[in-house]
Order: structure tokens, then sequence, then C-alpha cells
């Protein structure tokens, strides 16, 4: 998924972070509620885990 994709499924995330590696930008999405903190993660605007 693209980070379009996951916001309109997922909605807007309580918090982002940047960083930059080696291999690109990679964002880090928080989404905090009263089940849980859930975390995606994108490298260059891609999905790339869900912690």
């Amino acid at each position: 998924m693209n980070i379009t994709q996951v916001r309109l499924a997922w909605g807007d995330p309580s918090s982002i972070t940047y960083e930059t590696s080696s291999k690109g930008k990679i964002e880090i999405w928080v989404y905090a509620s009263s089940a849980g903190i859930r975390a995606l993660g994108f490298l260059n605007g891609k999905l790339m885990a869900i912690y």
C-alpha cells in the first residue's frame, strides 16, 4: 500500500516521524487509541512494516 491508500483505510495518524537511511526516506506513522498503539513503517512512500 502507498501513503494515500493507508490514509484512506486507517485515517490520519496520531504522529509521524521522519528519518533518512541509505535506502531512502523512512516515515513511521503512529496510531494511538484506547485499544493500544500501532505503528506503520513506510520506505519511500510504500508500506513496509506494521508494528
